[in-house]
């Protein structure tokens, strides 16, 4: 039977040119938030991030210390379309307003480009490249930025504009969710750091169309 590394290893080598070709694509496109920063050449976006070997013992102390509950969630919404539906879902459930699915895509769609642009571009490893066992099986990407985190929190932003009485609840839903990306094992904390400036840098330079 094939380990998990084998099979995030041969999902990752599928995967990649996936990943570049949407790079590719997004970097011509003005729709996207990776076309626009492109031409607005504003430089770096985010600094190198810290040797893994200072960080790992933080992820390995907070997945031990990780209750029943955090990593069902973990678990639950690694896949992309189970991270929307959360957000549509409890984003209804306190706004009374319906946000679908396909909304919370679009935005993600939108921004996937410079995420996949600042991964590529850094290519850190991820913690189960280190040892650790993933309750996951992330595949594709390189660690840094972390992609959840960079989704997250810009649907926050966004959804804090709407609903300025609810900010803190929605900073809250991104608080979690980038947490749980180093429960189950595939991101550094600063990854979900990286994400959250990634988000305000698209925001501050209105990089989408919210």
């Amino acid at each position: 039977m094939r380990s998990l590394k084998q099979q995030v290893r041969e999902a990752y080598n599928k995967t990649k040119a996936v990943h570049l070709k949407t790079v590719e694509d997004q970097s011509v496109d003005p729709s996207t938030a990776l076309g626009k920063f492109l031409s607005m050449n504003k430089g770096d976006v985010l600094p190198k991030p810290p040797n893994d070997s200072a960080e790992i013992g933080v992820v390995v102390d907070r997945m031990a210390s990780a209750t029943e509950s955090e990593i069902r969630f973990g678990i639950s919404i690694d896949r992309s379309k189970a991270h929307y539906t959360h957000w549509s879902e409890e984003v209804e459930r306190f706004t009374g307003r319906a946000y679908s699915v396909e909304w919370f895509d679009r935005i993600g769609t939108a921004i996937n480009g410079l995420v996949l642009d600042q991964k590529l571009k850094f290519n850190r490893t991820r913690p189960y490249q280190m040892g650790v066992n993933a309750l996951v099986p992330d595949v594709g990407t390189p660690s840094y930025p972390s992609g959840h985190a960079a989704d997250a929190w810009t649907f926050a932003l966004v959804l804090g504009r709407k609903h300025p009485h609810l900010s803190e609840h929605f900073n809250s839903m991104a608080e979690r969710v980038s947490d749980s990306r180093v429960v189950v094992g595939v991101h550094f904390p600063s990854d979900l750091w990286a994400g959250k400036m990634l988000a305000h840098h698209i925001m501050d330079h209105q990089l989408i169309d919210d």
